[in-house]
């Protein structure tokens, strides 16, 4: 004829519940699902836990990994730059290896910038935390920017001119030596579009950033301009340039290639002709000497 009810509170709990869950979902966020993958090896460099981004980086599950030495998938020609590196994880708590190649499932080598911690002494942990990052892309970049610059190179010694590559979707320009000698900016080899367009004569900026603008709107291939050029001396210079538009299967613009030359000494001529020209001298026998 009764009924005995014993009542608990539980707030704390699930209040303590809810907060491990909202801590758990940004660990689950960055390292079982993000982009980077997150290894764990332990004093002998072995694997003892991978992230599921080694499926992504390397084309093999984690459980793959486990008790394999991470030194064996890397390329015998940048070992011993990362062996060297990793003996001061035991002097330091952290460290940054430098980019080195690492082989993937297929055979392929991939590009690989880690950060290490040493966490062998957290209960928690007891191992040496890795979080590495495949920049294989960045570095073809990287490769194919070079390449670039050393073929302008080449081209610069048999002209003089300043041989330029822009690229409008990465908002980019790539530059050879010429640029150092000519307009005196020492040691630089990419700027933005911006920055040219920054170093224009203010005079000339919205003329020559509006045709050109006009010209990529209209799909010419072909551009040329003549304005005045601030150099790294603070001194201006007038630069005829000229470009040839690259368009994608679309026909929309996105880099163009071309060459600047120094017309400083040209202008002056036509400056200094046209000034003796508008002097002009009346002598009482009505010759005219200019």
């Amino acid at each position: 004829d009764a009924q005995l009810v014993l009542a608990t509170d539980i707030t704390r709990k699930l209040q303590a519940e809810q907060a491990l869950l909202m801590s758990e979902q940004p660990f689950k966020a960055l390292v079982q699902d993000g982009s980077d993958m997150i290894t764990i090896i332990d004093q002998n460099f072995n694997y003892t836990y991978l992230s599921p981004a080694s499926l992504l980086v390397f084309g093999a599950k984690p459980e793959f990994f486990i008790g394999e030495n991470a030194f064996q998938y890397i390329h015998r020609d940048d070992l011993p730059k990362v062996n060297e590196q990793a003996k001061q994880i035991w002097k330091k708590r952290q460290i940054q290896l430098s980019p080195y190649r690492c082989r993937d499932m297929n055979g392929d080598w991939l590009w690989i910038e880690t950060k290490v911690t040493n966490l062998l002494n957290d209960p928690a942990v007891k191992g040496i935390v890795c979080t590495s990052k495949n920049i294989t892309e960045r570095k073809v970049s990287e490769k194919n920017i070079q390449d670039i610059i050393e073929r302008f190179n080449m081209v610069s010694k048999a002209t003089s001119d300043i041989i330029w590559d822009c690229s409008f979707i990465e908002n980019t320009i790539i530059w050879n030596k010429a640029i150092d000698g000519i307009l005196k900016y020492e040691g630089v080899q990419q700027t933005t579009i911006t920055w040219w367009k920054d170093h224009i004569h203010v005079e000339d900026r919205d003329r020559v950033v509006k045709g050109l603008e006009k010209h990529l709107l209209n799909r010419i291939e072909k551009w040329k301009d003549e304005y005045r050029f601030l150099c790294g001396d603070g001194s201006y210079k007038y630069i005829f340039d000229r470009g040839f538009v690259i368009l994608d299967n679309e026909g929309k613009p996105t880099r163009m290639i071309g060459a600047m030359q120094d017309i400083t000494k040209r202008k002056e001529e036509e400056q200094w002709s046209k000034l003796l020209e508008s002097v002009v001298i009346n002598t009482l026998d009505g010759v005219l000497i200019t």
